[in-house]
């Protein structure tokens, strides 16, 4: 079935943790399986993507993008655009919150602090097909359906990449959080735990790298020197693409403890790249049983399933391949989706 499908994303910006990374390996796939890819963003300049054509925002031309689109695909929450679209958009939208609803379900933070955005946010719903991540932002949105964001796992395999643009930790094993420094991905309790663990963490080093687009990485870095944890703890905001494979390259372990649902493009990276990886439950994706650990959503969860892992000997994480994040594994179910929803 030949067919044209807007999707709808803040950015094409390949940021650690986005959607972006995904998304940029999809539009060559979907072009080989009849679908037409455009894409609208609130990039200032918009990125060449392969395989799609990509557009800056604009109030006054987005009814001529509506018009060439058979269905929309909304990629996460952008206020001033997600909201737009819906309202004049009468093809069928499939909406992808990606963690940014489920985060607190009865209404008192986020999206849903204020009563307008509880009413815009109720019109999505009621609007669109609604898909999940995980089973854990199932629970929280009521969705029946679920989309996995792949990776290209061959095309990750083949990228070049170079150690001069990594930090120095020497001989020390490497401990990798790759996505934003923020809060709410469970950096605080991590950091908690790893200074818990004491001679435990002797041998690693954290790895810290990804967007501060609110200052947070500053505040954790200060908090680090006081506590005089600098030499085992480096901030890198903002690598580029290159830079993040090399990261993962040289990883021996990737941890994503996030507190909220989030897109998992980290650790389908990881996965792809054959690096072990410990996650919490809201970023863990579905499936794969054995390839990621899996620990519980706290603090003592946490802390006892990084002393089994980074223990020396039988207790280490092994770099075992794994197929499980690649796009070859999900794009039949965007395909049926895409399918159904304009049928």
């Amino acid at each position: 079935m030949s067919m044209t499908v807007l999707h709808v994303t803040a950015s094409l910006e390949p940021h650690a943790g986005s959607a972006a990374i995904s998304l940029s390996h999809l539009f060559p796939l979907l072009k080989a399986r009849g679908f037409e890819s455009i894409v609208l963003t609130c990039d200032a300049k918009p990125i060449e993507c392969q395989a799609a054509t990509v557009h800056k925002f604009d109030a006054g031309s987005l009814a001529d993008l509506l018009g060439k689109a058979d269905l929309i695909h909304l990629h996460g929450v952008t206020p001033g655009l997600t909201d737009v679209v819906v309202e004049r958009a009468s093809q069928p939208i499939i909406f992808s919150p990606l963690g940014e609803l489920s985060k607190d379900a009865k209404g008192s933070g986020g999206w849903f602090a204020r009563r307008k955005q509880r009413a815009r946010v109720k019109k999505l719903l009621e609007k669109t097909t609604v898909t999940a991540l995980n089973k854990v932002e199932r629970r929280a949105l009521g969705a029946t359906e679920t989309l996995s964001y792949g990776i290209d796992a061959e095309q990750l395999r083949s990228f070049a990449t170079t150690e001069a643009s990594l930090p120095d930790i020497g001989d020390r094993k490497c401990l990798l959080f790759l996505g934003k420094i923020d809060p709410k991905e469970g950096l605080v309790p991590l950091l908690r735990v790893l200074a818990a663990l004491g001679s435990a963490f002797d041998g690693w080093h954290l790895l810290l790298a990804g967007p501060d687009n609110d200052g947070w990485g500053s505040q954790m870095e200060a908090a680090v020197n006081r506590k005089g944890a600098a030499d085992r703890v480096t901030f890198l905001r903002g690598p580029d693409m290159q830079t993040q494979v090399g990261l993962l390259r040289r990883a021996d372990l990737l941890v994503a403890p996030s507190l909220e649902v989030r897109c998992p493009v980290a650790i389908n990276m990881a996965v792809a790249l054959d690096v072990p990886v410990l996650a919490s439950p809201a970023v863990a994706f579905d499936g794969d049983a054995g390839q990621v650990h899996v620990c519980p959503p706290n603090p003592a969860g946490l802390q006892q399933a990084l002393a089994q892992l980074l223990a020396p000997g039988d207790g280490q994480p092994s770099k075992t391949a794994a197929s499980g994040a690649d796009w070859s594994n999900h794009l039949d179910g965007w395909v049926n989706l895409y399918e159904k929803c304009k049928a």
